[in-house]
C-alpha cells in the first residue's frame, strides 16, 4: 500500500512509459546482435574445400 500512495505525487510513472519503447528497441538491438555474434562462430566449422564431386588423382 505504501507504494501505491507515492505514485500519485510526482507522476514519475508516466515518465517510464515513455522510456519503454526505447527499452525494448534497445533490447531488441543488442540480442540481435549478441545472435549475430554467436552464428560467426558456426562459420569457422565450414571446410575449406568448396562442395562437389572431388577430382580423380
Amino acid at each position: 500500500m505504501m507504494v501505491m500512495a507515492h505514485l500519485g505525487t510526482d507522476h514519475w510513472w508516466a515518465s517510464l512509459l515513455y522510456l519503454l519503447p526505447v527499452l525494448i528497441v534497445v533490447a531488441g538491438i543488442g540480442i540481435t546482435s549478441w545472435r549475430d555474434k554467436r552464428h560467426e562462430g558456426e562459420d569457422d566449422d565450414a571446410p575449406t574445400t568448396p562442395p562437389g564431386p572431388t577430382p580423380a588423382p
